[in-house]
């Protein structure tokens, strides 16, 4: 019998949802659980196949309904550096801690 990829579709964007409402109430280890139905949508390997390729649909449009908010200045650090983004511009700098740096 062959997997009805819709069904999983439709199951997995129910506990996206779910996850998403529980997050907004608060309850911010929901992240996991969202993080993980991103996962199951889109994570390719050569060991597994994510569920939208399943269903043929890898370039759809995803809709964002996150307010706006220009005075926050996303931050994502690595330990070869670090990026500032804003809607005017991107820094990067290398990193200068030690503690970070890879021990060879």
């Amino acid at each position: 019998m062959e997997p009805d990829f819709k069904a999983h579709l439709f199951r997995q964007l129910g506990f996206l949802w779910r996850s998403c409402q529980a997050y907004d109430e608060g309850y911010i280890d929901e992240a996991v659980r969202i993080a993980t139905v991103i996962r199951v949508l889109i994570h390719d390997t050569q060991a597994s196949t994510s569920l939208l390729k399943h269903l043929d649909a890898e370039n759809i449009l995803l809709s964002s309904t996150v307010v706006s908010h220009t005075d926050i200045k996303p931050v994502f650090m690595s330990a070869m550096g670090r990026t500032r983004m804003t809607s005017t511009e991107t820094t990067r700098k290398p990193n200068t801690d030690p503690k970070l740096a890879c021990n060879r």
